[in-house]
């Protein structure tokens, strides 16, 4: 119920920018697994200003995504 959409660099810095969006009006939590190393996570607003800290373990992290959201995750390297 959720799709990925972009997979970009960062506007400002060399992190990796990730867009989602929900599109079954199904909201829940999604398991996110990042096939490259990063230090970070963080969701952020649609310009890429950093809302708050996701937590992850190793490369997995569990967000919660609302009906018909959109989300962007910056993954800091």
């Amino acid at each position: 119920h959720v799709a990925l959409e972009t997979i970009k660099k960062a506007e400002d810095d060399s992190s990796i920018i990730l867009r989602m969006f929900e599109f079954a009006n199904e909201k829940g939590d999604v398991e996110i697994e990042l096939g490259f190393d990063f230090h970070e996570l963080y969701l952020c607003d649609l310009m890429e200003n950093t809302i708050e800290k996701i937590p992850h373990n190793g490369n997995k992290a569990c967000i919660h995504i609302s009906n018909y959201e959109i989300i962007t995750i910056k993954a800091v390297r």
